[in-house]
């Protein structure tokens, strides 16, 4: 047996770990034990890495659809010139608009692809590049753009006083804290640090926490403004900081006044008591940070106001990091950016993307919304969308309404994907492109670096990068691609020229400008050399980074915040009329009277869920080293399950006012009462009949594209979704 030095991208974290190798196949994945930042942490996820590799329907050839929906192998080399002779045909026809992209998050997990998928489309003109980030947590964007950047950053989980985690499960989901998120909670408790956690279920998170609150779902933002309105009561503000750095103080004290304890408790269904002793947390707390994740943002319409109400937090408290402070997150790969202490302005949300044709929608700082996708593509005119390119995301099962994105999907002249296996998502596609697996390509730790500038939870947060050759070759007799061969070859085919785009700025939110590098069009570059072209502006050279096989901590990139500049006149906006607004408006639309009628009809509310044994959507085989099982449990409370006479295990029927589903029910004694938990991405084709026990539920039957949606970024309402469960 043979053993390799490799990365996981089963998720953003980029964790690296020790293959074994046996026969040419890798049989086993742990945690690598010689890395100096991870420490041989690894999740049960990342460890069945080897059954996904060696799953038994893995697609060894690309597919082409046949006229009666069944698919036939075709040489890649065919496919793509076939491929490029459609686009040339349809872009002819109606203009480079009509072709789309749907970018998800695999596009992060393969750095190459996440450059030349999006820069193929750049170089063919279209502006309609989908974005998953507007489906899961566009509201710390748009947060940011009302509320203005702090340059000089956060301060760090391990020096802080307090941590509050708002819908986010670190030790899932491995956001914030990406490097052994275990550990680190364990350890930051241990030194002192009290989280407050504010999650509907009692989390893996959850059971760290020195106060556990567990709303109504949907509350976030009622909470947020509890503890802030109990900060003013006090008068715990950093009021130094404050007045150098922060305007809008008196318009926020006006919107929270209103959220008093009782309120709070008597709308989000929590002790008056327990808002109260975590106010008194934060406003002891010296040093912290507060951060919302998926769950916020699905229950509350992306989470817009939620988000902002943290970052608010963070400035009335004076929680970010001095001059000074280690600066968090600096750039290895990345070329460097501002890390100064001071403020930038507020930016614009909106107004300078593609305008949309459906529901009044636009690009803006999240891209460009990926819920008006189908619309796009249904909507018959000027500018209908007409070919989608599916650049590693599974929009079938990742966006509400799923019979609408069969509809749309099986309805374009052209629509292609890359897999590794014939899903529920290829089995859409007129071609699946046939690629190979994280194990036998490149790897660079390149995604979880530059993602730091499209989320403040993403990103490694010392100054760590890492090179891992593939460690195992494609399978005997495969004719594989990596994901961006497809994208260099069409380009080629249609002489379009692609660029590498080094960028180490957020638009708006400081001044940095991109670095454009082209790329060789008449030789095709090794993933190797393209990794050259992308680090070639870092901090750290490339030809340095690989000499260091468990990958490295370079302390010569290592960044300490700087001094104010003394010419600074910006500011941080913490009373942003439109969402003091929106807070004032969320205050008055409460009536108690309605939400207690609603729940006779629909008495649970449906919340997300992360689980540790599958990557939702599209890892579910990885879950049968664990409990040996594939699909995703409607999760109730013990008492909840006994009041309805159900059991573990049962089928049930979920309703919503927007459809139902067939699931299995499971007992969860860490939820709510009245809470329906469901992980989402799992489920059959609409052609297909229901399997709740082989191929999981959708929750996408429940929920509804147009019903609520976010007015910026699209989002729907995807969580606190009212429901009735019943005995099926």
């Amino acid at each position: 047996m043979d053993k390799a030095i490799s990365i996981c991208r089963l998720c953003t974290a980029g964790c690296p770990v020790e293959v074994t190798i046996e026969g040419g196949r890798a049989v086993k994945v742990v945690g690598d034990r010689a890395s100096d930042d991870y420490h041989g942490y690894s999740c049960s996820k990342g460890r069945g890495m080897p059954e996904l590799h060696n799953r038994p329907d893995r697609l060894l050839r690309s597919q082409k659809r046949r006229p009666d929906g069944t698919y036939e192998p075709i040489d890649v080399d065919d496919a793509i010139a076939e491929i490029a002779e459609k686009v040339r045909a349809i872009v002819d026809e109606h203009g480079p608009r009509a072709i789309g992209a749907y970018m998800g998050t695999r596009v992060g997990d393969h750095p190459a692809m996440g450059q030349l998928g999006p820069g193929f489309m750049l170089a063919l003109g279209s502006p309609l590049r989908f974005s998953a980030l507007t489906l899961d947590q566009p509201g710390d964007l748009v947060a940011r753009a009302f509320h203005g950047t702090w340059l000089g950053g956060e301060t760090r989980l391990e020096e802080a006083d307090t941590w509050v985690l708002v819908g986010t499960n670190p030790i899932v989901s491995h956001q914030y804290f990406a490097n052994n998120p275990v550990g680190r909670i364990t350890q930051a408790v241990r030194n002192g640090c009290r989280l407050v956690v504010i999650d509907p279920r009692a989390t893996e998170t959850a059971k760290h926490a020195a106060i556990h609150i567990q709303p109504r779902p949907g509350e976030d933002v009622t909470i947020l403004a509890g503890l802030l309105a109990l900060l003013f009561e006090w008068d715990a503000l950093d009021h130094a900081f404050v007045e150098q750095n922060v305007v809008g103080v008196d318009a926020l004290r006006a919107a929270v006044a209103g959220y008093t304890p009782e309120y709070v408790g008597a709308r989000a269904d929590v002790p008056p008591e327990q808002l109260i002793a975590a106010a008194r947390i934060i406003a002891d707390a010296k040093k912290g940070g507060i951060y919302c994740g998926t769950g916020t943002a699905m229950s509350n319409l992306g989470g817009n106001l939620a988000y902002y109400l943290g970052v608010v937090m963070h400035s009335v408290r004076g929680w970010w990091a001095r001059e000074g402070d280690p600066f968090l997150r600096p750039n290895a790969l990345l070329p460097t950016r501002p890390s100064r202490a001071e403020p930038q302005n507020p930016f614009p949300v909106a107004g300078f993307g593609e305008k949309l044709r459906v529901r009044n929608l636009e690009g803006g700082i999240y891209g460009i919304p990926g819920a008006a996708i189908f619309d796009e593509i249904l909507t018959p005119g000027e500018g209908q969308v007409r070919a989608l390119f599916n650049m590693g995301g599974n929009p079938l099962m990742a966006i509400p309404e799923t019979a609408r994105a069969h509809e749309a999907l099986r309805s374009l002249d052209l629509y292609v994907t890359t897999d590794v296996s014939l899903s529920s998502n290829a089995r859409d596609a007129d071609y699946v492109i046939a690629v190979t697996m994280g194990l036998e390509t490149p790897a660079l730790s390149y995604s979880a670096e530059s993602l730091t500038h499209m989320h403040r939870g993403m990103g490694i947060e010392e100054p760590y990068a890492h090179y891992a050759p593939a460690a195992v070759d494609p399978p005997a007799g495969s004719q594989l691609i990596d994901d961006w061969q497809l994208y260099y070859r069409l380009a080629q085919r249609l002489g379009l020229q692609l660029n590498v785009i080094t960028a180490s700025g957020l638009p708006g939110a400081w001044d940095v400008a991109p670095i454009v590098h082209p790329v060789d069009m008449e030789h095709e570059p090794t993933t190797d050399e393209l990794f050259e072209i992308m680090c070639a502006d870092g901090r750290v050279p490339f030809s340095e980074v690989k000499r260091h096989e468990h990958g490295h901590v370079f302390e010569e990139a290592r960044v300490t915040v700087g001094p104010r500049d003394p010419a600074c006149d910006q500011h941080l906006d913490v009373g942003s009329a439109e969402m003091m607004q929106e807070l004032t408006d969320q205050h008055a639309r409460y009536d108690a009277a309605v939400v207690a009628a609603a729940d006779v009809a629909f008495p649970f509310l449906l919340i997300p869920r992360r689980d540790k044994g599958f990557v939702n959507g599209t890892g579910q085989l990885v879950a049968r080293n664990l409990d040996k099982r594939s699909y995703n449990p409607a999760y109730l409370h013990p008492d909840d399950l006994r009041a309805l006479g159900l059991d573990d295990g049962d089928l049930v029927c979920v309703r919503s006012e927007h459809g139902d589903l067939l699931g299995v029910v499971g007992r969860d004694a860490t939820l709510r009462r009245g809470v329906l938990s469901m992980s989402h991405g799992f489920g059959s084709n609409p052609e297909d009949p229901d399997d709740p026990v082989g191929r999981g539920a959708n929750t996408n039957r429940l929920l509804s594209l147009t019903a609520e949606y976010d007015r910026y970024t699209g989002m729907p309402r995807m969580g606190s979704v009212p429901v009735s469960v019943t005995p099926a």
